[in-house]
C-alpha cells in the first residue's frame, strides 16, 4: 500500500513543484544545516545528436558541489528522481561514481557530468546528495526540482523525431 501512495503521489508532487515553481520540503527531519553546508549548482543542456543516435531525449547535466562547512566532507552517494512528462519515475541511485568516495575540503567544488535519458521531451529531476562528516554524521542535501525540456530552437520541439 505504502509503495502504491508514493508510486501516485511522487509524480504528482514533482508536477505542482514544476507548475507553481516552488520548492516544497519533502522531509520534515532534514535540519537546516544540511541544506547551508553544501552549494549545489545544476546546469542542463539538451543533447540533440546524442538523442537522435540514442531514440530517446539526452540531456547532459553539470553538478557542481561546493562545501561551505569548516572540515573536509565525504561525497557517500546520491540518488536522482526522474520524471517524465508521462509521471513515469526513474530513480539512479549509487553509492559513488565507480566506488569513489569524492573528498570535498572547506570552501573548494567537487565538479561532475553526466547523461540524463527520459522517453518524453519533457520532465523534472529531483533527488539528493550524501555526505559524511567529520564526525561522522550522515548529511543529506536535497536537490530542487530542475525542469528537463528539449529548447524551442531545437528540431525537436514539438515534434517526436523517433
Amino acid at each position: 500500500m505504502k509503495n502504491n501512495v508514493q508510486r501516485v503521489l511522487w509524480p504528482l508532487l514533482c508536477s505542482l513543484v514544476l507548475l507553481f515553481g516552488a520548492v516544497v520540503a519533502i522531509s520534515a527531519e532534514e535540519p537546516a544545516p544540511a541544506r547551508e553546508s553544501v552549494r549545489v549548482r545544476i546546469n542542463t543542456e539538451f543533447l540533440e545528436d546524442e538523442s537522435l543516435l540514442q531514440g530517446v531525449y539526452v540531456w547532459r547535466y553539470n553538478v557542481a558541489l561546493t562545501n561551505r562547512t569548516n572540515s573536509e566532507l565525504v561525497l557517500t552517494g546520491r540518488r536522482w528522481l526522474f520524471f517524465d512528462e508521462r509521471a513515469r519515475l526513474h530513480v539512479a541511485e549509487d553509492d559513488w561514481l565507480e566506488g569513489e568516495e569524492p573528498r570535498i575540503p572547506p570552501a573548494r567544488t567537487f565538479r561532475y557530468t553526466t547523461l540524463a535519458e527520459l522517453e518524453t521531451p519533457t520532465g523534472t529531476m529531483t533527488g539528493s546528495f550524501f555526505f559524511l562528516t567529520k564526525d561522522g554524521e550522515q548529511l543529506e542535501v536535497e536537490i530542487e526540482a530542475l525542469e528537463l525540456a528539449v529548447p524551442e530552437d531545437s528540431d525537436f520541439y514539438g515534434a517526436n523525431p523517433f
